[in-house]
């Protein structure tokens, strides 16, 4: 359970980080 929300966080920082990279795939 801790591994998922460790990733939930890592794919909205993610996000976040690319900002306008709208043609970049979620992973």
């Amino acid at each position: 359970m801790t591994f998922t929300f460790l990733h939930s966080i890592k794919t909205d920082i993610t996000k976040i980080i690319r900002g306008n990279n709208m043609n970049t795939p979620d992973a």
